[in-house]
């Protein structure tokens, strides 16, 4: 069945929906770096569900067909075509696609990283004399004035559904069209894309050919290891399965499996409870809950389990290291 495709081509998408995601895509705006973790076209089964989880990055959801819902600040939504909504680091949120028109959805997984000042405007700061015997800016000065207050304002966005009355979405097809289409400058342009995608999200709350395998690509095994361990790493306090991050990321439970043999050497549990154990180590050396409550709040069902993993691990029980560990800080 072809699907209502009133906000964006969604057909050439469908062909490769993960294209953009094999680039490497890092840029400078302003005072920020941005690094692209996920940018493509998830088309979600029938009933589909994604259960409570959360991210330490932005996640700029737009419904591009189907009917679905969101939970949001414990407040669930009804989403439909032509809406979005922007989960910002560390919203809890949940999806249920709907059983008859599932969500196709266009998504956008940014991490934005303060860098240092940039020195020239430092020291045009410092010495307004500099101005007069030096080139303009060039427009850096309004550059980092407007990324600056372009994050800010996402920050600030407020976690709730709102239609996409600026036609944010075409962005993505313009992206995916300029690889597709090999265009030149196509790294400028998926730069621009990218931040017109950031700019209109924030405006909502106030109502020659060069081949694009030249650029600097991840392994799509990559991709999903890094997508894998990251969701581990903000959610290894709640249960976790392997099916959870498995659909997450876009693979199967298998595919999974072998993305850490691959890059760890070990299964997956294996990962998952060295994350938790790291956290555990260091709340036995210097904090002063019960080793039942480190337990719980550490993603393990029961302390008994713990000490199961704990000892197999270290040779010890989690409060022979607690002991330990104090004895050390003592001395």
């Amino acid at each position: 069945m072809i699907k209502n495709e009133r906000f964006v081509p969604l057909q050439p998408m469908r062909e490769k929906p993960f294209l953009l995601e094999k680039l490497d895509l890092k840029f400078r705006w302003g005072n920020y770096g941005f690094r692209v973790l996920r940018f493509h076209l998830n088309s979600f089964a029938p009933g589909a569900k994604i259960g409570f989880h959360k991210h330490s990055e932005f996640e700029f959801h737009f419904v591009a067909s189907g009917k679905g819902s969101v939970v949001l600040d414990d407040q669930t939504y009804f989403l439909q075509e032509g809406m979005f909504y922007l989960t910002g680091p560390d919203v809890l949120h949940a999806q249920e696609m709907d059983q008859y028109d599932p969500l196709e959805e266009l998504c956008l997984h940014l991490e934005i990283v303060p860098l240092t000042t940039d020195s020239f405007i430092e020291r045009m700061d410092n010495d307004k004399s500099i101005a007069s015997v030096e080139p303009a800016d060039w427009g850096k000065e309004q550059e980092v004035s407007e990324a600056e207050q372009c994050v800010r304002q996402l920050y600030d966005l407020p976690a709730r559904p709102m239609m996409d009355r600026r036609q944010t979405m075409s962005y993505f097809y313009r992206a995916y069209d300029a690889i597709v289409n090999h265009e030149s400058g196509v790294y400028e342009t998926i730069r621009q894309c990218i931040i017109q995608i950031m700019l209109l999200t924030t405006h909502a709350s106030n109502q020659e050919k060069q081949p694009w395998l030249t650029l600097p690509h991840r392994e799509a095994s990559e991709v999903h290891f890094q997508m894998a361990c990251q969701f581990i790493r903000d959610n290894y306090m709640f249960p976790i399965a392997l099916e959870e991050v498995a659909t997450t990321v876009g693979i199967s439970k298998r595919q999974l499996q072998r993305v850490f043999q691959k890059y760890t050497s070990a299964t997956f549990t294996a990962y998952l409870e060295e994350v938790r154990l790291t956290h555990i180590c260091t709340e036995l050396r210097i904090g002063n809950k019960t080793v039942e409550h480190i337990a719980l709040d550490n993603g393990f069902e029961n302390v008994n389990y713990l000490y199961l993993v704990f000892k197999k691990r270290y040779g010890m029980t989690p409060r022979s290291f607690k002991e330990q560990s104090q004895q050390i800080i003592n001395e």
